[in-house]
């Protein structure tokens, strides 16, 4: 009868299989540690946030992406594929150190605070703006505290029913309290990693799961978006091993942002009758608690009348047209967007959803383009081989650069300086530029 091996053999025999690890992938775990390091210098900051500014908060972020773009210059050059556990857990330890960092330079998360309590509290987010609370003495003082930081407080909330159940969820778990909400949206994220690590190559998902934007915008900031995301990327997992789960989880990320209605409408011209039945009667119970409450619409249709921040080709455009013509070519540009990639999946049997393309596309067509947008890019970024979002996640911290931030009395709150859109988006052109040749060698040779 052989012996069991005991406990001090198993971890001599861990720590074995560490030191193997170590000598062989010691540039990606040194490149690691180094990210480590920095983001927990960013959590010190955050405890003692007058101690940093916005130039220098970039700053560090810029390393990050030095260091990050390093590795990933590593790894192509070398054609080297990292283990995934040590990916895994390195993205493990960044949003781990992002969820006790209090969030900078950044407002966003009042407004989840705020809608979490009064769905949890007075039963819907949806009723009132948060202006209409200004005067109510009965709001606890903690959330009061949140209330008086809310921007734009005069406009109802944008936040559809599925965002507004994890803010539900997060003041349940902790009470104006933001770590809730960056633990809820780190735990969908590392879902995310999970589900790509069995899509995509190790190279891939490196590119994705280490990240500076989304490790910020997830666990940093508490971002909301990453939700939608994680459903939307299980959709496309399951379609082919268990459909009826891909139209749950389709129908589920479409209750989060209008963002995933643009590929939500190619999983519908392939779907049966069960999978439409499913897909709908999600969104149907998900929104049947607001039908008498109103909804995200009258906050969505003053963001779409009214707001503009940090846009691309919108931006061009308006300098030719008005407005509200601007907003029309672009859909025009957007549908013929649409056309194309429709045309490109009825030619063949495979379910080749180009959504790097068509949410890429809706991006840079918009009106408003915040960092965190491409929290929707990025892990159909990892699919294909393109250079130019990766490089967009990097330039697109310098929408930070706001009045707001900068503490100017030249600009408005949230006012760009002149120089910081062509600064972001001609490397984002160039990029393009490099990628479209790359595509005609390629077919051409």
């Amino acid at each position: 009868m052989s012996k069991k091996p005991s406990k001090l053999i198993d971890i001599n025999h861990l720590w074995t299989q560490f030191v193997v690890m170590f000598k062989q992938e010691n540039r990606l775990i040194i490149f690691g540690v180094l990210s480590v390091v920095l983001y927990s210098i960013l959590f010190f900051y955050s405890k003692h946030p007058l101690l940093l500014n916005i130039t220098s908060y970039i700053g560090l972020f810029a390393v990050a992406f030095a260091l990050y773009g390093v590795v990933i210059i590593h790894c192509i050059k070398k054609k080297y594929c990292p283990p995934i556990s040590c990916v895994i857990f390195f993205a493990f330890i960044f949003h781990a150190i992002g969820i006790f960092t209090i969030p900078l330079f950044e407002d966003d998360f009042f407004r989840y605070l705020w809608d979490g309590y009064t769905f949890f509290e007075l039963g819907s987010p949806y009723r009132h703006a948060p202006s209409f609370y200004f005067s109510d003495v009965a709001i606890p003082s903690l959330m009061q505290a949140n209330l008086n930081q809310i921007n734009y407080p005069d406009i109802k909330t944008i936040y559809s029913p599925l965002l507004q159940y994890s803010f539900w969820f997060s003041y349940w778990l902790f009470p104006a309290d933001v770590f809730g909400l960056q633990l809820i949206y780190s735990v969908c994220n590392m879902v995310v990693i999970f589900i790509l690590a069995k899509m995509i190559n190790a190279r891939s998902l490196l590119l994705y799961a280490w990240n500076p934007l989304i490790i910020k915008e997830v666990a940093f900031t508490a971002h909301p978006d990453i939700l939608g995301v994680v459903f939307l990327v299980a959709a496309f997992y399951f379609f082919a091993k268990n459909p009826k789960t891909s139209a749950l989880c389709l129908g589920l990320s479409v209750c989060s942002k209008p963002f995933a209605w643009v590929i939500a409408i190619y999983f519908l011209l392939r779907f049966k009758r069960a999978q439409f039945v499913i897909f709908f009667l999600t969104i149907v119970l998900l929104y049947m608690p607001f039908l008498f409450n109103d909804s995200e619409l009258s906050g969505l249709f003053a963001f779409g009348r009214d707001w503009e921040f940090n846009a691309a080709i919108y931006s061009v455009l308006t300098y030719a047209m008005s407005g509200i013509y601007a907003k029309m070519v672009g859909a025009i540009l957007l549908l013929c967007l649409m056309v194309y990639c429709f045309n490109r999946l009825r030619r063949t049997s495979v379910f080749n959803i180009r959504a790097d393309l068509l949410i890429g596309g809706l991006i840079l067509l918009s009106p408003v383009i915040n960092p965190w947008y491409l929290i929707w890019l990025l892990p159909f970024a990892a699919m294909y081989h393109h250079l130019w979002p990766w490089v967009m996640s990097f330039t697109l911290l310098l929408s930070y650069f706001s009045g707001i931030n900068l503490g100017s009395e030249d600009l408005a709150a949230y006012q760009l300086p002149a120089w910081v859109k062509p600064t972001e988006y001609f490397p984002v052109l160039l990029a393009m530029i490099y990628d479209a040749y790359r595509a005609y060698k390629k077919e051409r040779f």
